[in-house]
């Protein structure tokens, strides 16, 4: 299951490197423009800092959040992606397979990790692309499938 996954996830994130054109680092608003262009509104709730959280919804959905938050100069430092289910704990995606811990991503201490297995090369620069590849195995796959990512 979590091989079949990994595949889909890496397939999903080669057709969204493909789509946007790159397969490096990706701004908010290149990721805003995917996501709005191809998940619907309920699906995809949008980009953040790591000190603004969503609120919480009646369906099951994703956004995607940098590690940095808004008042940091460097703009950014990485891409994560959450997905939320009624009746299920929130569900971190992070390429480099992190959980929350008191130092990164901690108001997320609450949320379950995805399959412990590193997705991007530690010199890569695609966790965008991986973060809506993880939207799309979401959307068209389920909960359950997303947590082997």
């Amino acid at each position: 299951e979590s091989m079949d996954a990994s595949h889909l996830l890496q397939a999903y994130a080669a057709h969204v490197a493909h789509r946007l054109g790159k397969d490096t680092t990706t701004t908010t608003s290149e990721l805003l423009d995917y996501g709005r262009r191809n998940f619907t509104p309920l699906s995809f709730l949008g980009v953040f800092p790591a000190d603004i959280t969503p609120e919480r919804t009646r369906h099951r959905c994703f956004y995607i959040q940098n590690t940095a938050a808004s008042d940091d100069p460097s703009g950014g430092e990485h891409w994560c992606a959450i997905a939320r289910e009624p009746g299920r704990p929130d569900l971190l995606f992070d390429s480099f397979a992190r959980r929350p811990s008191p130092t990164f991503m901690p108001h997320l201490q609450h949320a379950r990790s995805t399959d412990p297995d590193v997705d991007q090369a530690l010199e890569s620069t695609r966790c965008g692309q991986l973060c809506l590849g993880f939207g799309h195995v979401l959307t068209a796959h389920g909960y359950h499938a997303a947590t082997w990512c």
